[in-house]
């Protein structure tokens, strides 16, 4: 049932980002990011109150994923590269590892919450973060200015904006790519490590604790190789990515036997798990344009 609901999510969030960016686009990343949080942050209010797994579905999975499609990593990557010209690479790279620093440090913190007062009072906690982080967010995030040399005027139609991403041979390499990068972290790792693991018959604290480490290498190296965007060919750097992360799926099949393999796997695959996002977000930037950055 979770595993579907978490399916619903996806693709709810594959369908609102193109929209959201879209909106970026044009009216700003403060704008989109505070409707967001308030959706989201909403969203877990009315699921702690839920009576019905159906609601469960509708609420959480459908409406709290609309406000995840419009903060999400590829949108955080756009408002980077709007705000920063030098060292894009490594912003971006900083940036988008809140992602995986959430996990790391939140988890756990939602655990002890679950146990100690229920799950429904934890999803009103995190509900009313959200709240508070959309005040935050409104104070503190500045409108693009002087990085957005090239900003859309309202009389650009989406049609041509549309036709110049999809007739880029440079957009459709990096949409094949994301799509096998997307199923490869999110869809085969983030969601069936634990499984696996436990089909492999490790202790759940171990199996728990190398999901922890590959969060921690992942946020390495996002940075890492954000750094590395800012100076050196990035298809290159992009392409050993993709190579060095189906070696890892080489061993993750031996690591069945023997959970150090496990570990190593973690350390390895965490290094290459979302790496990609700045270079991506780099790429698109400099050859499909800032004024599209959203909406690609």
């Amino acid at each position: 049932f979770l595993s579907s609901g978490g399916a619903i999510m996806l693709v709810v969030i594959a369908a609102g980002a193109p929209l959201a960016g879209l909106l970026i686009d044009r009216l700003g990343s403060r704008v989109v990011y505070v409707v967001a949080l308030i959706v989201i942050g909403a969203a877990m209010v009315a699921t702690a109150a839920m009576t019905a797994a159906w609601q469960f579905m509708w609420i959480y999975c459908v409406i709290a994923g609309v406000g995840f499609s419009a903060i999400s990593a590829p949108t955080i990557a756009t408002t980077i590269a709007l705000y920063f010209e030098q060292h894009r690479g490594l912003a971006t790279g900083i940036a988008t590892s809140g992602a995986t620093g959430g996990v790391m440090l939140l988890m756990p913190l939602l655990a002890v919450g679950v146990e100690t007062v229920g799950w429904r009072a934890s999803f009103v906690a995190m509900g009313v973060g959200c709240l508070g982080l959309a005040i935050l967010t409104w104070l503190l995030v500045k409108r693009e200015g002087g990085h957005r040399r090239d900003a859309p005027s309202r009389s650009v139609r989406l049609s041509s904006d549309l036709a110049g991403i999809l007739t880029s041979r440079t957009f459709w390499l990096l949409f094949v790519g994301f799509v096998i990068c997307g199923f490869t972290t999110v869809g085969a790792i983030r969601v069936h490590l634990l499984p696996y693991a436990a089909a492999c018959g490790f202790p759940p604290v171990e199996s728990a604790t190398a999901f922890g480490v590959l969060a921690v290498f992942s946020m390495i190296g996002m940075i890492g190789y954000g750094w590395l965007a800012d100076r050196y060919h990035r298809p290159a750097l992009l392409a050993s990515v993709y190579f060095m992360r189906a070696f890892t799926f080489i061993l993750l099949m031996y690591a069945s036997s023997d959970i150090s393999l496990l570990f190593i796997f973690a350390v390895i695959f965490g290094i290459f798990d979302f790496s990609t996002l700045p270079m991506v977000a780099s790429i698109a930037a400099s050859h499909l344009g800032l004024r599209v950055m959203g909406l690609t």
